[in-house]
């Protein structure tokens, strides 16, 4: 054998052994984009895929009364929007609303009308919570105005009193101590008033502790525990105002909903499911094995062009389209009615925002491109190299 074919054999040994070695370099990036890829699909399948809130505080509950006042022709008062705004002022309540995907999948693409209802229902749970706890919210300062009303008080004597003494009547409540709470309440009456520079008569603490009787025995249910949202709805009919019925207002809205429509709605989200989730958190699944597959195997390398393809849909439906879709609103307003004007006007006033399952898989995503980037294809582009100075 020829000197020159001993240093070809040399060299190509010494190639093949560089080849190796850059090889055993991927284990690692192996390892890292199956967790990338198990993340992506576990969190995909078992954290809600839309998850939107909206949070009510003193300023959003502001601007909606204004709405509300323009919207009912200026119907409502001076007084009353006083009232509002003064009972509502120390909210801070979040409304969300959570699809979960395998709740979505189970429905079946050809889902029964009720079924479909019934996962809505569900899904808006945080909606009367909410309610319950902006009312449980406004309960101090809807008997701080009471007392005032009751001695005549002026608004700017009373505004920034403080009512620390009537959130102890609440704190019994939420402690299932109603009695208790039931004297509490006269006794931070009496202490508001004289915050304010008034005393109560007799026969006006009779006439505020009376109602306040009535509000919490009419919050009470049979298994002793206490709704604001019971109580409120039983005393405003008791008086005559009607009010929305708060604890059913879902149900009713769902019950006008055909079943030909529900079944609809019922098979585009399980669509929607099987395509962006379902679909996609595949894609993650083949990915990860096709991975670790190579980790055991001479060649380790492997293509994830289908992962990158296709597995931003999550992220991009259900997290940026509803983000742009809301801070756009107000653009596209004049093309609709008024009342839908209005209320888009109202959604993009408030603090709304999305999460769900598209964010995780979109930071996954993220974190795939940088490793493919940074790591993967120098190693990759080095083997290639090697692949052909070898043949």
């Amino acid at each position: 054998m020829s000197r020159n074919n001993c240093d070809n054999l040399i060299e190509a040994d010494n190639l093949k052994s560089e080849r190796k070695k850059y090889q055993r370099r991927l284990i690692p990036a192996n390892i890292i984009v199956i967790i990338i890829a198990l993340v992506a699909a576990a969190f995909q399948f078992f954290m809600p895929m839309i998850r939107a809130g909206v949070t009510l505080n003193s300023q959003s509950v502001e601007y909606i009364n204004s709405m509300m006042g323009e919207q009912s022709g200026g119907e409502m008062d001076e007084e009353q929007s006083h009232m509002l705004s003064y009972v509502l002022q120390d909210i801070d309540a979040r409304v969300t609303v959570e699809i979960s995907p395998l709740d979505v999948l189970s429905l079946g693409a050809m889902p029964q009308a009720q079924t479909v209802r019934d996962f809505i229902a569900g899904a808006a749970d945080g909606v009367e919570g909410a309610v319950e706890s902006m009312l449980a919210q406004a309960t101090p300062r809807l008997a701080a105005y009471t007392v005032a009303q009751a001695v005549e008080a002026l608004p700017e004597e009373y505004a920034d009193a403080p009512v620390e003494d009537i959130e102890e009547v609440v704190s019994l409540i939420n402690e299932g101590q109603y009695d208790d709470a039931k004297a509490q309440l006269r006794t931070s009456a009496e202490q508001f008033a004289a915050s304010i520079g008034y005393e109560l008569t007799e026969e006006q603490l009779d006439a505020i502790g009376e109602n306040f009787d009535k509000l919490i025995d009419e919050g009470v249910d049979e298994n002793g525990q206490f709704s604001y949202t019971q109580a409120f709805e039983a005393v405003a009919g008791e008086q005559g105002v009607e009010i929305p019925d708060l604890t059913g207002f879902v149900g009713d809205m769902l019950a006008q909903i055909s079943d030909d429509d529900a079944r609809m709605t019922g098979t585009a989200l399980f669509g929607v499911a099987a395509v962006t989730i379902g679909f996609t958190s595949a894609l993650w699944l083949v990915m990860a094995l096709i991975a670790f597959i190579r980790i055991f195997t001479p060649n380790k390398r492997f293509t994830m062009w289908y992962v990158k393809l296709f597995c931003w849909l999550p992220c991009v439906l259900f997290v940026a389209l509803p983000f742009a879709a809301v801070a756009l609103a107000p653009m596209f307003s004049s093309l609709v009615g008024a009342e839908a004007s209005a209320a888009f006007e109202m959604l993009a006033s408030l603090p709304v925002s999305f999460g769900g399952s598209g964010i995780v898989s979109g930071i996954c995503l993220a974190l795939l491109w940088l490793v493919s980037i940074f790591w993967l294809f120098p190693i990759k582009r080095r083997i290639r190299r090697l692949n052909k100075m070898i043949d």
